[in-house]
């Protein structure tokens, strides 16, 4: 099983200061509900996931100092070519961080995260059978027409077979 995480950005969320905001960090002593999300969903996951890598991507955000005007719909939060992070407790750390590096916007728009996984499914050396995506946001969702047709032709998506696999799990093991 593989686990995707698509974190809300924009501005209805509140920023992060105000105590209303789903990304507070004003009280370390209390996760915030994004917080509580990523850790209780990640870390049933994570069982069942052999590498422990999750790609971890953010929208709806303007990233400071890139001189940007829009909103990007789709980033990594560890600001690195790969979404990846290694294990639950680091894609918290990732997150605080990303906190200081954006400007909460918008629109909220599911689409292009979901096009990154379909992207990312379509590679190669994909391995997992199963693929989760959990996105986090406050329930407004500007793009709906456009998810609900990138989560159908996600269903479409081909992945090798598990013979094929089975072919890719063994070289690796010699």
């Amino acid at each position: 099983i593989g686990l995707d995480i698509g974190i809300d950005f924009t501005g209805s969320n509140k920023p992060p200061e105000e105590e209303d905001s789903l990304h507070y960090y004003g009280n370390a002593n209390k996760k915030n509900p994004y917080e509580r999300a990523i850790l209780s969903c990640a870390s049933i996951v994570a069982n069942y996931d052999y590498d422990k890598l999750f790609p971890v991507y953010g929208f709806g955000a303007i990233i400071k100092g890139q001189g940007q005007r829009k909103a990007n719909m789709c980033f990594n939060i560890n600001f690195r070519d790969d979404p990846n992070i290694k294990f639950v407790e680091n894609i918290i750390e990732e997150y605080h961080k990303c906190l200081g590096k954006i400007y909460f916007s918008g629109p909220t728009h599911f689409s292009p995260i979901i096009n990154e996984i379909i992207e990312l499914i379509k590679k190669d050396n994909y391995i997992f059978d199963y693929q989760i995506l959990m996105i986090l946001t406050d329930g407004m969702i500007d793009d709906l027409d456009e998810t609900i047709d990138k989560l159908e032709k996600s269903s479409e998506t081909k992945r090798k077979d598990k013979n094929e696999w089975k072919e890719v799990k063994n070289d690796e093991m010699r």
